[in-house]
Order: structure tokens, then C-alpha cells, then sequence
């Protein structure tokens, strides 16, 4: 399941720069989670609450969810090379199949948006693109 004709170069520094932008958004998430939370000591009410609430269980959640793809798409990547070559013998590739095979069957978390919070909607799917894009995460369609 490797990438067929990936220089090993290439495929290090694209792995660092998805892991790199795993790091950055989890900077910005821990940065905005904790003015979220200050605000409580200026923002009361129910509004407050709701808006509190919403940051927890919509796009924060996303954020986290996001980085923790970033990072694993990086990791995943780096592994790429390690995986047993046409030459290997065949225990280790059927080994090395299993191990993928587990990976990609995970279950996923649910998110947000699946789950109608308000909040959620208010990202779009190009947006969330154009935030990848400008942190230089590839964009998928």
C-alpha cells in the first residue's frame, strides 16, 4: 500500500510539514481554548454559556480532531518507507498488510457537525480548505 515512485526526500519533508501543521494548530487551539475560557471572568450570562458550550463541544473539538489527522497523516507518511519492499519476504508483507489493514478500519470520531451543533455549520467546507491551504496542508477533494 506504499506510494509507488515516492522519493524518499519529498516524502520526509511533506511528513514534517503535515506534523508541523498538526503542532500549529494545536498552538492556536490551546491558545483560543484559554481566552474561551478567560472569558468567563468577563462574559456571563446565558449567551456566554451557550457560546462557551458550543466552543467545547463544536470547534474546538474539530480543531483537535483536525490536528490530531494532521499529525497522524504525517507519521503515517514517514512510515511509508519503512514498509517492506517487492523483495521482502512474503510474512513480512502479509504482516505489514494486517497492521494496515487495522489502521484503516479505526473507527473515526464523530464530530460537530455531524452531530447539528450550531456552531459547527458555521465552518464550511471550503473555509475549513482555505485554512488548510493557508497553513500549507495539502487540500483534499
Amino acid at each position: 500500500m506504499g506510494l509507488i515512485g515516492m522519493d524518499a526526500s519529498q516524502g520526509e519533508a511533506q511528513a514534517e510539514r503535515l506534523r508541523a501543521a498538526g503542532d500549529g494548530l494545536g498552538e492556536r487551539h490551546d491558545l483560543l481554548d484559554a481566552v474561551v475560557r478567560a472569558s468567563g471572568t468577563i462574559w456571563r450570562g446565558p449567551d456566554a454559556e451557550r457560546f462557551r458550550a458550543g466552543w467545547s463541544a463544536g470547534a474546538s473539538r474539530l480543531m483537535i480532531a483536525q490536528r490530531t489527522a494532521l499529525e497522524a497523516a504525517g507519521r503515517r507518511l514517514a512510515e511509508e518507507e519503512q514498509q517492506p519492499g517487492e523483495d521482502a519476504p512474503q510474512s513480512e508483507k502479509d504482516a505489514w498488510n494486517e497492521e494496515y489493514k487495522a489502521y484503516r478500519e479505526q473507527p473515526l470520531e464523530d464530530d460537530a457537525f455531524e452531530q447539528g451543533d450550531e456552531f459547527a455549520e458555521e465552518i464550511t467546507l471550503e473555509e475549513l480548505q482555505q485554512y488548510q491551504s493557508d497553513a500549507g496542508v495539502p487540500v483534499t477533494t
